[in-house]
């Protein structure tokens, strides 16, 4: 007998003699566990990127906003020269918010002075540490905070 199988009707022959019942092996579930575990690994690995590249995303947008949300507030903020002449020097305004970025990191932001408000923007890049797809992540923020000039009454009567 050669090593080639002979297909009968119930029955393979494997050679040389060796005779295994054909719904023996189709009825076998060897393989199976394995390939569901393969399976299921992947898909437990995905879930487990998405949620720490997921998180690390969403705490950058939050570092970025508060550092967008401080800088406007500073440069908002008068000086007493300014609050004596009840103005605002633009150049100052700029100063300030570029002095808060550059404290907190963001160095490359937007700042727009005028209309009565600043407006302040930054970014960054978020690396994906697990996620298999993609290099990451920008993430953007923008804040805006009124210039107000004088005291104002926080309390109506």
């Amino acid at each position: 007998m050669t090593a080639r199988r002979l297909h009968q009707r119930d029955r393979c022959v494997d050679a040389p003699g060796h005779v295994v019942r054909l719904r023996d092996r189709v009825d076998s579930e060897g393989g199976n566990v394995t390939l569901f575990a393969v399976i299921f690994m992947f898909a437990l690995y995905l879930a487990v990127a998405m949620v720490v590249d997921g998180g690390r995303v969403l705490d950058a947008r939050r570092d970025v906003y508060a550092a967008v949300a401080a800088a406007a507030r500073a440069g908002a903020a008068q000086t007493v020269d300014e609050a004596n002449t009840a103005t605002f020097d633009p150049t100052l305004v700029r100063a300030r918010v570029e002095r808060v970025l550059a404290a907190t990191g963001y160095q490359d932001g937007g700042v727009v002075v005028g209309a009565g408000q600043v407006t302040v923007s930054a970014a960054t890049h978020v690396n994906y540490l697990l996620f298999p797809f993609g290099g990451g992540r920008d993430v953007t923020a923008t804040a805006s905070v009124l210039l107000l000039t004088g005291v104002s009454s926080a309390v109506n009567r």
